[in-house]
Formats: structure tokens, sequence, C-alpha cells
């Protein structure tokens, strides 16, 4: 019987500097709302108090990236995001707005805004692709 040998290979290429080939982080998206609050029912009443009627009417007032970008889960340690109710509005219909942009693994500027508690409830790390794949 020959031998076997298991080993356990972890690497990424998002975000490390130190590698020849790194995606370099564009951004995080990510909000944090209060325990027993719908994410989609707060993020309706402050675009509301806001004076828009969907959030497709945000694009106009942010920055957006206009490349698609991967993404993946932002570390829980890295809770550095908004808080909805103590946060001035604009930051959080911007986050919102670039939430509403994500998949869990995707950003894609041309996709309508899809607000839902389990979008909304993501923290996400971007990344830009660059010439990868070109």
């Amino acid at each position: 019987m020959s031998r076997t040998r298991q080993e356990i290979i972890q690497s990424t290429i998002l975000g490390d500097q130190t590698k020849s080939i790194c995606w370099p982080q564009v951004l995080e998206a990510g909000l944090i709302f209060p325990d027993g609050v719908s994410p989609l029912e707060c993020m309706r009443k402050l675009l509301r108090q806001g004076g828009y009627e969907s959030p497709e009417q945000l694009r106009s007032c942010y920055d957006l990236p206009s490349a698609l970008l991967v993404s993946r889960p932002a570390e829980e340690s890295d809770l550095h995001f908004p808080k909805v109710l103590e946060s001035d509005t604009r930051t959080v219909l911007g986050q919102a707005l670039l939430l509403g942009l994500c998949g869990p693994w995707f950003y894609d500027p041309s996709r309508p805004v899809i607000w839902t508690n389990q979008g909304l409830s993501r923290r996400l790390q971007l990344f830009e692709v660059g010439a990868f794949y070109g």
C-alpha cells in the first residue's frame, strides 16, 4: 500500500500585496442594523425620508465604481461598518446602494438595485479584477 499525505492549502489573491498577482481591495460595503429590525423596512423608511421613491434614484447621487468587482464576505472582526440608526442618512443610503448592486460574489454596476433583507445584511469586501482575466 502506498503512502498518502494530506495537507490543507489556503491562499488568496484578494488584497494580498505580497503576491505577484493581487486583486487590490477597492471598497467595503456593509451596514449594522439593530437587533430585531428588518433591514428592508428600515431602508425603505430612510429612502422615503430622503425624498426618494426607489433605490434606483440613488444612482445619480453617488459616485459608484463603473467596473465589475469581485466580492467576498468581510471578516467578522471588521465591524467598522456604519450603524444605521447612528450614522448620517447619506452614508447609510450609499452603503445600501452598493449592497443593492452586489450579489454574494460580485458587484455589478449594470444590474438593477435590489434590496432584500439578506442582501442588506451582507458585509462585503470588494476587489478590482483588473487585467487578470483580460
